[in-house]
């Protein structure tokens, strides 16, 4: 899209017919000036004059937001279309489609300044730029894992996990036989690559009446059995005891500390990747207040930085609240920073509190 160079050439333009009408302005005004105050053709030709200026201002007026529209949606799509992750680039074309809703609606006489980019344009590729987006975020995770976190395996599948929970989460938008072989590749690439033990990503590939059978199989016949607490059913993860969680591996006890607030009513909870992250573990979202979580698993006090960290990088990930949570305690220095940055400290007592 060219639509800067489409916008200076034309969109700022004053339009010719604003000329006639300043024209117009002008002869009223010498009219209004030859004749008394007070007749009618003073008042007509003032009327004209006030006529015509305010014409000419709500037109350019009118033109400059369309011109500000177009500048948005052109940022939108440059954004979309270099986005890292499917998540981002999700967010950022549902906002290039609104905006070309926008501006289809309140500036027809503009759409040629589109060069063809209309909303149904959009919506006809979304399904390709998506596949795009898919391959980028393959390649960039597939990238961490064996670069970055080659010798680090809670790290690598760390990264499938996070992979697998933003498809998930889309995956009503994931539409057609390619996007989803693609993404079926996709996502088997980076399993075997991570080296995890489980499959995350079987159900989404499942049919419905697949899918049924599949978790009937994990109930046995009640005949077969004298005792029914020997039943297992499927159950969210198990959420462990405060002793159980001392010693554990950093990006476990992130998973767990995310499984914790989704059982405390939090809603998009979200484990970020561990390259790049800005200091900030989870986001999560709970009656309308996104937070940001730094997870610190200590066996001594969390001091300074880690307050620090989660204040800046709450404002890169456009939360509400920064919290850092920690199985331990802090330290003066950070409660004493926490009170003046308005970082909210969970400690070991919180968490329980959380528990029970």
């Amino acid at each position: 899209m060219k639509a800067q160079n489409r916008i200076r050439s034309g969109l700022l333009d004053i339009p010719f017919y604003c000329y006639f009408f300043f024209i117009g302005a002008c002869v009223s005004y010498i009219m209004a000036s030859y004749f008394r105050k007070g007749t009618l053709l003073f008042w007509v030709g003032n009327i004209l004059v006030v006529a015509g200026l305010v014409f000419m201002a709500t037109v350019m007026l009118k033109r400059r937001h369309a011109y500000k529209l177009l500048e948005s949606i052109e940022t939108e799509w440059r954004t979309a279309t270099i986005a890292d992750t499917v998540s981002e680039f999700i967010i950022h074309y549902d906002q290039l489609l609104d905006e070309l809703s926008s501006f289809e609606k309140h500036h027809k006489p503009y759409v040629k300044y589109l060069n063809g980019f209309t909303l149904d344009v959009a919506e006809d590729t979304f399904q390709w730029r998506l596949r795009e987006a898919i391959a980028r975020e393959t390649t960039s995770t597939l990238s961490l894992i064996k670069r970055e976190y080659a010798y680090n395996n809670e790290r690598k599948r760390g990264l499938y996990a996070y992979f697998v929970d933003e498809i998930k989460k889309y995956q009503n938008r994931f539409l057609g036989e390619e996007t989803w072989d693609l993404l079926k590749e996709s996502l088997e690439k980076v399993y075997r690559a991570s080296g995890s033990e489980v499959n995350l990503h079987y159900s989404l590939f499942l049919e419905p009446d697949e899918l049924l059978p599949s978790l009937q199989r994990t109930i046995p016949d009640d005949s077969l059995l004298e005792n029914t607490d020997d039943i297992l059913l499927p159950t969210r993860e198990p959420v462990l005891t405060l002793e159980g969680i001392d010693g554990m591996e950093g990006h476990k006890f992130e998973y767990w500390c995310a499984n914790l607030l989704r059982n405390n009513g939090f809603q998009d909870v979200s484990v970020t990747p561990g390259s790049g992250d800005q200091g900030i573990d989870i986001t999560a979202v709970k009656e309308g207040v996104k937070y940001a979580f730094q997870c610190k698993n200590y066996s001594g006090q969390v001091g300074n930085s880690a307050v620090q960290e989660a204040h800046a990088g709450k404002s890169f990930y456009d939360c509400h609240v920064a919290v850092v949570i920690t199985n331990s305690t802090f330290t003066s220095g950070a409660k004493a920073l926490a009170k003046k940055t308005g970082v909210l400290l969970w400690d070991r007592e919180k968490i329980s509190s959380m528990l029970s």
